[in-house]
């Protein structure tokens, strides 16, 4: 009974062993990725409010892609994600997001849209005589 007590013990001594020993090794360094734009890391999502008269929905973040909806003034949008680089669409520089409107998904250039941090707040701004 006595030895497979010791045995019990050496068993987590020996794991914990082989632990502190492979913590201090130096292993070959990470390499540098390029990764996707990513979500938003936020405790609440962003909202955007298209300003201008109308902005179209594509499918991915350039001018190229193929356009998915035509979004008009004032239509309020959850922003689910940023691309990593600032870009020029028709003289102005900004970013595409990939927003969430009405069941659809896509991405906007983000030169034409103002952003809240609640939806409630994107609602009330579009209801407001100086929209």
């Amino acid at each position: 009974m006595r030895r497979d007590f010791l045995t019990l013990l050496y068993i987590p001594v020996f794991v914990f062993g082989i632990f502190l020993g492979s913590c201090g090794r130096s292993e070959e360094p990470m390499p540098n990725l390029e990764l996707p734009p990513t979500p938003i890391l936020e405790s609440r999502a962003r909202y955007a409010v298209i300003i201008s008269s109308h902005l179209r929905l594509r499918s991915g973040p350039s001018i190229e892609s193929k356009v998915k909806e035509t979004l008009w003034k004032g239509s309020v949008m959850e922003v689910v994600g940023k691309a990593s680089s600032r870009v020029v669409v028709d003289n102005q520089e900004g970013y595409w997001y990939q927003v969430a409107y009405d069941g659809l998904q896509g991405y906007v250039f983000g030169g034409y849209l103002r952003f809240f941090s609640s939806k409630e707040a994107a609602e009330e701004a579009v209801r407001s005589p100086e929209f």
